[in-house]
């Protein structure tokens, strides 16, 4: 399930007063369990709060980005039972630098905090140009990094999920055939790197069609 919370998708008539806004999401999420719980093994609580954008409509909340996190994924976790896990979802950045770090130090603080996170979310969306592959996933040093990053979360002790995929066949001078090839390759040496941590409990591979893809 995808998502109970996403800033860009609040409605208007909903903003602008926070404790009303957390009461209509409350209501909206227990009827969503009602509905729903257990028949998803899964529910993505918050998505994409990192997302440049993405939370671009919820500046006027007198509230930090983590306190609405904690409390997103404190009240849908009170209200759905545990045959649900519930996830938060994260974009690529979360993959490796400075917001891997952020991702790991702010899902440790809400484990210390007590808050339940049954499931990690990280997203592997690749809309860029053949330019960034080679740094990203033919630098070995990139991997090697993302590798380190993903057995950090790894000490969590949640359960981690690939939970978005976008791998396209479309580079600029890349023949079709030679883009899926390269698509082969990138999915060889990520598949590999994703099944080699520990924690990793599933991969959702989405966009699998190009021309169909979010960025089309």
């Amino acid at each position: 399930g995808q998502p109970l919370f996403c800033g860009r998708w609040c409605p208007e008539w909903a903003l602008g007063d926070l404790e009303n806004m957390k009461q209509l999401w409350e209501k909206f999420v227990r009827a969503v369990a009602e509905r729903y719980d257990g028949k998803y093994d899964i529910f993505d609580v918050v998505n994409e709060s990192y997302a440049r954008g993405s939370w671009r409509n919820m500046e006027w909340l007198p509230i930090p980005r983590f306190e609405l996190v904690r409390w997103l994924m404190q009240t849908a976790g009170e209200i759905f039972s545990d045959r649900t896990r519930m996830e938060r979802n994260e974009p690529t950045p979360v993959n490796y630098g400075e917001y891997a770090k952020q991702y790991y130090e702010d899902n440790k603080r809400l484990l210390e905090e007590g808050v339940r996170l049954d499931a990690i979310g990280i997203q592997f969306h690749f809309f860029h140009g053949k330019d960034c592959l080679d740094k990203l996933i033919f630098g070995e040093s990139n991997l090697g990094e993302i590798y380190k990053n993903y057995h950090r979360l790894s000490t969590l002790g949640v359960p981690t999920y690939i939970s978005e995929i976008t791998i396209p066949t479309h580079y600029v001078g890349l023949s079709r055939e030679e883009g899926e090839t390269l698509q082969a390759e990138i999915l060889d040496r990520l598949y590999r790197l994703w099944f080699s941590i520990p924690s990793m409990q599933g991969i959702v591979y989405w966009n699998l069609k190009d021309g169909d893809t979010w960025q089309g």
